[in-house]
């Protein structure tokens, strides 16, 4: 009877494992097909943790996705799992999703307390690396808000933290691009545009591999470049433009094809701003 249960732990952890490798792979449909075996099986032995993780997991795909009701959900029960089995770091984690769901939505004064709350316990338990991903996140939310003065002490503080923890350069440039947006707002736009140019000075094709949010990086960007009318605009909305139908075309399923083109705000935006330069020449 061990031996069984033991077996049947095993299979679920691998099967979300593959489900996890489908995501990365864009394979959405086959990664919330193995995601939600692994979660059946988890749920027959009664494993929590286990159901804690995949519930996470299939929040992180319908993110992905721009499904943020179903991510909401996913997120939700994930998280009052891990409050429940006393997983913190875990607990860290979903807060900070949940923030972005909320985010991403435009709902900035829900998302505020949940990267909130991350950044307390993140702190509390000394998991900079975390701390150093949510602090721009969680800036970006302050800067919709209109906070620019907390979102520039953040961004200032991911950047300590990265270079502290001897992260690769493109992780540098969000922060970066962060604080030239808000020199922007504040209409200082000589150093805005300074900040731009360190930006651009570092970025390529490559850059933005393993960034949390590659597309609203290009959009930022882009949108700051196009301002200031700087040679480079055109060539960083082509960049994003060709990377995000190289993606789409990944994801056989039409639906989620649709759902990730149309309801991700900076993914419909880069479309919608590539169609009409396209049309104007």
């Amino acid at each position: 009877m061990a031996q069984e249960l033991n077996d049947r732990h095993r299979e679920a952890f691998t099967i979300n494992s593959l489900g996890i490798l489908a995501g990365h792979q864009n394979e959405y449909g086959l990664a919330q097909e193995l995601l939600e075996n692994a979660l059946t099986l988890y749920q027959d032995i009664g494993n929590r943790r286990g159901i804690g993780v995949v519930l996470n997991n299939l929040g992180t795909i319908a993110h992905m996705l721009g499904q943020y009701d179903r991510a909401e959900n996913y997120y939700q029960r994930s998280l009052a799992l891990r409050r429940e089995t006393g997983e913190r770091q875990r607990e860290i984690i979903n807060l900070n999703n949940l923030g972005e769901v909320y985010a991403k939505q435009t709902r900035f004064a829900e998302a505020k307390p949940f990267f909130e709350q991350c950044l307390h316990m993140a702190e509390a338990l000394g998991l900079r690396f975390i701390e150093a991903y949510t602090r721009p996140v969680y800036a970006e939310t302050l800067i919709a808000l209109n906070d620019l003065a907390l979102a520039e002490q953040n961004l200032r503080l991911a950047l300590r933290l990265r270079y502290e923890l001897n992260q690769e350069t493109h992780h540098l440039l969000p922060p970066h691009l962060g604080l030239a947006h808000i020199a922007h707002l504040k209409g200082s736009h000589d150093e805005a545009q300074a900040g731009l140019e360190l930006v651009m000075a570092e970025f390529s094709e490559q850059v933005l591999d393993g960034l949390g949010d590659p597309f609203g990086f290009y959009w930022l960007c882009h949108t700051l470049l196009d301002f200031y009318r700087h040679p480079l605009a055109e060539q960083v909305l082509e960049k994003a433009y060709q990377q995000l139908q190289n993606q789409a075309n990944n994801i056989p399923d039409l639906q989620s094809r649709d759902s990730f083109l149309n309801n991700v705000p900076e993914n419909r935006l880069i479309l919608e701003k590539y169609a009409q330069l396209a049309s104007n020449n």
